[in-house]
């Protein structure tokens, strides 16, 4: 799956499709029109790519890859072209903060955040803290809601039952 999108070539040939581009960039940059060509292809690269990896042809590590040289091929090209790396590179630069890595990383982040607080919550009862204290410490200690706390509170003591 993975190997061969990037042993056929296609992984590569997508990321370093700028450089078709290369000698072309200034008069792209001068010309509003060629500018959103551009864009529009690299749109349409990107929307290929999103497709394969929805249908398993490409993993979401591989995605991650692709965009990530893509973008750092089209930035270096175009640092002198600024209409060109602005307009191109807020498409790009929105597609490498949405990677599935980085959700995956907020995703374990906010899962490992709430595996604390239960486990906060544990302890505290296990040493006999009653629930008003260890509400009020949840709320300041984790900056959240009374409601989420209680949320919380509610879920570790359905498991201890």
């Amino acid at each position: 799956m993975t190997s061969s999108y990037f042993t056929s070539g296609r992984g590569y040939t997508e990321s370093l499709y700028v450089f078709y581009f290369e000698r072309k960039l200034p008069v792209i940059n001068c010309n509003e029109a060629q500018i959103d060509d551009l864009l529009g292809i690299y749109e349409k690269i990107f929307l290929r790519l999103k497709q394969e990896q929805e249908a398993s042809d490409l993993s979401a590590l591989s995605y991650d890859a692709i965009i990530r040289l893509t973008y750092r091929v089209a930035y270096k090209l175009t640092m002198k072209q600024d209409n060109v790396q602005k307009k191109v590179g807020d498409v790009m630069g929105g597609k490498v903060l949405d990677l599935p890595c980085f959700r995956a990383y907020d995703q374990g982040l906010e899962e490992g955040i709430e595996q604390g607080i239960e486990a906060f919550i544990e302890d505290k009862l296990e040493d006999g803290i009653s629930i008003d204290i260890i509400k009020s410490k949840l709320c300041k200690r984790f900056e959240i809601s009374e409601e989420k706390a209680d949320e919380y509170i509610d879920k570790v003591l359905s498991k201890t039952e």
